[in-house]
């Protein structure tokens, strides 16, 4: 186990706020780090990204930080899961790590716990479901604002915060929190790259970072470190679309080469790895009018 206390005395904060009503929606920092003696160790750096509160949501905050030791040695969070690690922190890979926050921004102070994720502490395979996992995702009675170019007024990014449901039950079972910026369409890239998602359920939690699935707990625990594919069909400029994430478990081994083929909404890669199929029916988190 590592412990260290992050705090903003001595530190960098700076809110960013809204071209239109000028609230807050995001902020970039870089905190001292200190060991139990009130010593000096390194810097947390990064940017996050605020959101209303949730039922289902435990942190409110979308970050990506990196946490740099005075000896060199760095580690790249992305929200509370440890994604690299370098020299002796190599081996938190993976790992959630524990903040407990005693004061929140700008006078932020908490104290952090490095602990390598037990494997026994995942749920059997026996005791998960074989079957597909089938969400609905609504922007219904969710959160969504499009971040715009003060200059032009043109949209170049969005937060979004929907609820989940359980198709076959019907049943709200949690949130999807995210980020997302805008880039010009080539042979290569989507329109919208959504650098960071937290997904919230009450069975476990899914951490994404581009096509990544850096973090996951619960019944879900066993796809870290697999890919993710999520094919998007818009129609038009319809408020509405139909996704389909697909959450590929490692096998520790080599995988036949991908195969991949285009529809209008993005692609699919196939591969002899296990899949989980993530069925998702959504409102548009774009803020587009018909």
């Amino acid at each position: 186990m590592t412990n260290f206390r992050v705090t903003s005395v001595g530190g960098y904060y700076f809110p960013i706020t809204d071209d239109t009503n000028f609230s807050q929606i995001r902020e970039k920092f870089q905190n001292p780090m200190l060991d139990s003696d009130n010593n000096v160790i390194g810097v947390n750096q990064g940017f996050a990204y605020n959101f209303p509160n949730d039922t289902y949501v435990n942190e409110l905050l979308n970050t990506n930080r990196i946490f740099q030791f005075d000896n060199g040695e760095r580690i790249f969070a992305i929200n509370q899961v440890v994604v690299f690690g370098s020299g002796p922190y190599q081996k938190y890979e993976g790992s959630t790590f524990l903040e407990d926050i005693i004061s929140a921004d700008p006078d932020y102070v908490a104290n952090i716990s490095l602990v390598i994720d037990d494997a026994d502490t995942a749920p059997d395979d026996a005791s998960v479901a074989s079957s597909d996992i089938v969400l609905r995702i609504t922007s219904e009675n969710g959160f969504h604002e499009s971040i715009t170019d003060s200059k032009t007024g043109n949209q170049i990014a969005q937060r979004f915060q929907n609820h989940i449901f359980d198709v076959s039950t019907g049943a709200r079972i949690g949130t999807n929190q995210g980020y997302g910026f805008l880039f010009p369409l080539n042979n290569y890239t989507d329109n919208v790259q959504r650098a960071n998602r937290h997904f919230y359920m009450n069975e476990g939690s899914l951490v994404i970072y581009n096509e990544v699935l850096v973090g996951a707990t619960g019944i879900y625990k066993r796809f870290t470190g697999g890919n993710v594919t999520e094919t998007v069909v818009r129609d038009g400029f319809h408020p509405y679309y139909n996704a389909t994430i697909l959450l590929m478990e490692p096998t520790g081994g080599e995988e036949s080469p991908a195969e991949s083929s285009t529809n209008s909404g993005g692609s699919y890669r196939h591969s002899i790895v296990e899949w989980c199929i993530l069925s998702v029916l959504s409102q548009s988190i774009l803020s587009l009018m018909l």
